[in-house]
């Protein structure tokens, strides 16, 4: 082989090795691509959960707050009925005195 035979094979592997190299390129920019489709659904994704944490979070407060205002609710109601339950007794007590004496003054003859 003669040096432009050897010359003109170094220069056909160089061409095979520069197109090989070019299809590796377009591999790795399609696979690059793919990836940052990928990125972009993964972005997209964490937007929407980050919106949906915020409405659960607002949902937490308003739930929290109506908590407090039922157990509020619930300590006065029951403040009440003790309350209605100590004047029921009283009123018992004065509707037994009264009773008493009216069945007492029903047995004296008149």
């Amino acid at each position: 082989m003669n040096n432009e035979e050897k010359i003109l094979n170094l220069l056909e592997n160089m061409q095979t090795d520069i197109t090989t190299m070019k299809t590796d390129i377009t591999i790795m920019k399609t696979s690059i691509n793919d990836l940052k489709e990928g990125q972009d659904k993964s972005n997209a994704r964490l937007d929407r959960m980050e919106v949906e944490l915020a409405e659960v979070k607002s949902i937490a407060i308003k739930t929290h707050d109506k908590t407090a205002q039922l157990v509020e609710f619930s300590n006065e109601t029951d403040n009440k009925l003790e309350r209605i339950i100590e004047e029921n007794k009283s009123v018992h007590g004065l509707l037994g005195e009264h009773e008493i004496k009216i069945r007492t003054m029903q047995k004296r003859p008149v």
